[in-house]
């Protein structure tokens, strides 16, 4: 019998070290399904002693702005504005028209402090649209969590690996 068939649908997420590809793996999978493709990306942009976070929709050129700031971090430490983080953050988790994919690219250990993202996130886990995202290196109860999901399959992306894994992830079913 097959289990994940009464699982419900199986979700991806990439993970591996900071800049060894995950997104870019996960942009190549995904090129070709653009108009199936809710959810959100997150962009950083550095500047001496930080750098601030934003979060763009998942297709579509956008420009980071004040408006979508996510948080700052300086000093590695994430000034996070719980209300904002999820006022901004958990409209691209709910459900688009014509939207069977979501992507969740980047969930990071800070995420999980948000409440209302934490729980918008797991809903997600739960439903009947397929997550791809990419989950940071990092240990955190919430990236545990999303790890441990009986619906989630985690693939570590490598400097080996990661110009044959798109075409590997898309041979299996992904």
């Amino acid at each position: 019998m097959d289990m994940t068939r009464n699982m419900g649908v199986r979700h991806l997420f990439l993970t591996g070290e900071k800049g060894i590809g995950k997104s870019t793996v996960l942009r190549s999978l995904l090129s070709e399904r653009e108009g199936e493709l809710g959810g959100f990306r997150t962009v950083r942009v550095l500047c001496p002693g930080g750098g601030t976070v934003h979060i763009l929709p998942a297709v579509g050129e956008s420009r980071c702005t004040e408006e979508n700031r996510l948080f700052t971090k300086r000093s590695g430490i994430a000034d996070i504005d719980p209300a904002r983080f999820a006022r901004l953050a958990c409209p691209f988790l709910a459900p688009e028209e014509g939207k069977s994919l979501l992507l969740m690219d980047e969930l990071g250990p800070w995420d999980g402090e948000v409440e209302a993202f934490h729980r918008a996130v797991l809903s997600c886990l739960e439903g009947e649209r397929r997550v791809y995202g990419v989950l940071q290196w990092g240990e955190s109860s919430f990236l545990d969590e999303i790890r441990a999901h009986p619906r989630v399959e985690v693939v570590t992306v490598t400097a080996e690996n990661r110009d044959t894994l798109p075409g590997l992830l898309s041979a299996q079913g992904w």
